[in-house]
């Protein structure tokens, strides 16, 4: 919740689930499930009412697997009540095939909204189509919360964080699996994250290379940090011109990232520099790719230092000033 202190400086206050402080009875519940979950929503929606007036924007960052009629409209419509410009943020990609049958509940949403913000200009073209205010920022990952490796050599173990839905196209990277898994045996695949592919997915599988691949539904953070550190490369097969959150945060854990095209105003990212890149739906692009990984240490030693150096310059330079920017904007209106 970003706040203007008068002398053209913004302040601003981060309120997440995880900071909330519960009383005791309700700390001794954390067990419980559903009661706990609705505590916690309770004393987060407490807190928020009481410190909104005192801002002139609410960003809202929108939360993975959570429909748009939950907490995010809610959060939403308690900005425009106060008065605020409300910025809704998408840091991960735009679910599109979600949006089939539900346009209208969309734009409605969208429209509340005085900016919605995607990381492709894809999905910027897609919320303007349907009655938003869409920018297209990209979010950089948090260095500092992130112990980094330097990898040097790879087996491979593959890790790919994405919703399983087709614009992500996971079945891309099974396939380039496959390939790979016949020259070396023991490569392994983790795939984190839901979708309604993951039936297709583990059929497209079979039960000849099942053995080494790994479904897990996406977990909390350390969860997530565990599998970028067990993994040694990651892959991104988006058939969007999406820079996802999981994306630099494997560059930020020194992991080398073999990935589709990410954009044409994202100059940082050179092939074979601090990213392998692939063209949309090659499977056998990829597979050739990872193969080389496996057979050039060097290579992936140098992309392992690159990948951590470009996500602390990202992270540096990209977020805050995109995001200062808009806020200004915003409130001059």
């Amino acid at each position: 919740m970003p706040a203007d202190n008068g002398e053209g400086e913004w302040a601003r206050e981060i309120l997440s689930f995880d900071t909330v402080n519960l009383p005791s009875f309700a700390a001794r519940r954390r067990n419980h499930g559903i009661l706990y979950r609705c505590l916690v929503s309770t004393v987060y929606f407490r807190i928020l009412i009481r410190r909104l007036p005192r801002f002139r924007v609410l960003h809202v960052v929108y939360p993975v697997g959570i429909s748009p009629l939950a907490w995010p409209l809610l959060m939403v419509l308690a900005g425009k009540f106060f008065g605020l410009k409300v910025v809704l943020d998408y840091p991960g990609p735009l679910t599109l095939s979600r949006l089939r049958g539900k346009s209208l509940l969309v734009q409605k949403f969208w429209h509340l909204s005085d900016r919605v913000l995607v990381p492709s200009r894809y999905q910027q073209q897609l919320v303007n189509m349907l009655g938003g205010r869409a920018s297209c920022v990209h979010h950089p990952a948090v260095c500092g919360r992130i112990s980094p490796r330097t990898i040097d050599r790879v087996q491979p173990k593959l890790l790919v964080v994405a919703d399983l839905e087709e614009e992500n196209n996971i079945a891309c990277l099974i396939r380039a699996y496959k390939l790979v898994k016949q020259k070396y045996p023991r490569t392994e695949l983790a795939v984190i994250g839901s979708g309604s592919q993951r039936t297709g997915l583990e059929r497209l599988l079979g039960a000849d290379t099942r053995s080494g691949v790994t479904f897990v539904s996406r977990g909390d953070r350390p969860e997530r940090h565990r599998w970028f550190a067990a993994c040694d490369l990651y892959v991104n097969c988006s058939t969007v011109d999406c820079l996802t959150g999981a994306t630099l945060e494997a560059m930020a854990h020194g992991l080398p990232v073999l990935t589709t095209p990410l954009g044409s105003d994202l100059t940082a990212f050179r092939d074979h520099d601090n990213i392998i890149s692939f063209s949309y739906n090659n499977h056998g692009a990829l597979a050739d790719r990872i193969i080389e990984l496996v057979e050039e240490p060097g290579l992936v030693q140098s992309l392992s230092r690159r990948a951590r150096e470009t996500a602390q310059l990202l992270e540096r330079q990209m977020a805050p000033l995109q995001c200062r920017d808009l806020y200004r904007s915003l409130t001059a209106d």
